[in-house]
């Protein structure tokens, strides 16, 4: 907050003065006095008003963030809701990471990386990666359970 001084001015004497009324030094002084009070309450309402502009805009921009948080949150789920992989990589999460959608939330599968032997099964539809009893899932990222025409 400004502080605001204002000036003192002295009374005339009227005795020294004779000639000078005393009203009229009052009025002069009033009128000083209220000029001051007057740009000092102007220069209050401008710094009322900026601050009144600030905090909309400060309003503006937490309403924006949570649209944007919002928004970011749908589109994990629905993202999820295709491919968890996919959203895991939209949301910038470590490698290894799925995302499981349930309604409205989400899980986080947390994996650990494990290097493996592929092998390539020639069956009636084609060939097939295989790893034992299983197959590559086709986002390439998990074993499923192996079926010889999977991936056609």
């Amino acid at each position: 907050m400004e502080k605001v001084i204002l000036r003192l001015h002295s009374l005339t004497d009227t005795i020294a003065h004779p000639s000078k009324p005393l009203e009229e030094d009052i009025e002069n002084i009033a009128d000083i006095i209220r000029a001051e009070i007057s740009g000092a309450a102007h220069s209050q309402y401008a710094r009322d008003r900026t601050t009144g502009g600030i905090n909309g805009v400060a309003r503006e921009i937490r309403a924006l963030q949570f649209e944007n948080r919002v928004l970011a949150h749908k589109t994990a789920i629905t993202t999820a809701q295709h491919s968890g992989w996919l959203a895991a990589g939209y949301l910038n999460l470590p490698t290894c990471s799925k995302l499981i959608a349930t309604g409205e939330s989400i899980s986080v599968y947390q994996c650990s990386p494990k290097n493996s032997t592929i092998t390539t099964e020639i069956t009636s539809c084609g060939p097939q990666p295989k790893l034992g009893d299983y197959t590559l899932d086709t986002e390439g990222w998990e074993l499923t359970p192996y079926n010889p025409c999977y991936w056609h």
